[in-house]
């Protein structure tokens, strides 16, 4: 009875190697695609980074007087475009 029954096939270190090697070639194939993507996200951040590096020149360039005046004339301009919702 016991004859009938499938021995279980044994692993070998060859197969066994090779199981290896194709999972670590799947791996591979996914880090590389990983390194892709990080190389594209490192571009944007790089560009971001440059346009933050002029916004604080921008900003950096302006003196306070200046931004308060730029304030109110803001605040002006709100209140115009008040009245003439008012008014329409």
């Amino acid at each position: 009875m016991e004859d009938s029954k499938k021995q279980p096939k044994r692993m070998t270190l060859d197969h066994l190697a090779g199981m290896m090697t194709r999972r670590f070639d799947g791996v591979d194939k996914r880090l590389d695609a990983v390194d892709a993507r990080l190389g594209s996200v490192e571009g944007r951040l790089s560009a971001v980074e440059h346009t933050v590096g002029e916004v604080r020149e921008i900003v950096g360039n302006l003196e306070e007087g200046e931004v308060l005046d730029l304030q109110k004339r803001v605040q002006t301009l709100e209140r115009s475009v008040k009245a003439l919702a008012k008014a329409g």
